[in-house]
C-alpha cells in the first residue's frame, strides 16, 4: 500500500514523523493517517513528497522501480508527465467519489419512500 511505502521512504531518509510532517506542511496526525492508509495522498501532496525526498513517484504509487529518482536522470518532461498522470488519477478518484455520493443519495431517497409506504 502507498502508506507503507511512504513510511518506508520516511525511515529510509532518516526522518521522524514530526520532521517530515513539518517539511510537508501537515500535522503529524495527518502524516500518520497517510502512512496507515486512512487518508489518500492527493496529487499536490505527492508532488511535495517528490520535491522534499527525491522519491520516485512511480515507486510511491505502485511499488515499481527504485525508491529514489537519480538526479542525473531527472527529466523535466518525465516529471511533468508524472504530475499530469497524478492529476488525472486524482480527478478520476473525485469523479468516482461524486458518483458514489449520488448513488448513496438515491439509496436514501429509496429507503425513505419504502418507510413512508409502511
Amino acid at each position: 500500500m502507498v502508506g507503507e511505502r511512504l513510511k518506508t521512504l520516511r525511515v529510509g531518509i532518516e526522518m521522524d514523523q514530526k520532521a517530515l510532517s513539518k517539511a510537508l506542511g501537515v500535522t503529524q496526525g495527518a502524516l500518520s493517517f497517510y502512512e496507515n492508509d486512512k487518508r489518500e495522498l492527493g496529487a499536490q501532496m505527492i508532488v511535495k513528497i517528490m520535491n522534499i525526498t527525491n522519491c520516485n513517484p512511480a515507486w510511491l504509487l505502485t511499488g515499481k522501480g527504485s525508491m529514489f529518482v537519480d538526479n542525473d536522470d531527472k527529466d523535466d518532461e518525465q516529471i511533468a508527465a508524472l504530475k499530469d498522470e497524478i492529476a488525472k488519477l486524482q480527478a478520476e478518484n473525485n469523479k468516482l467519489n461524486k458518483e458514489l455520493l449520488q448513488t448513496l443519495k438515491e439509496l436514501c431517497r429509496f429507503q425513505r419512500k419504502e418507510l413512508q409506504q409502511k
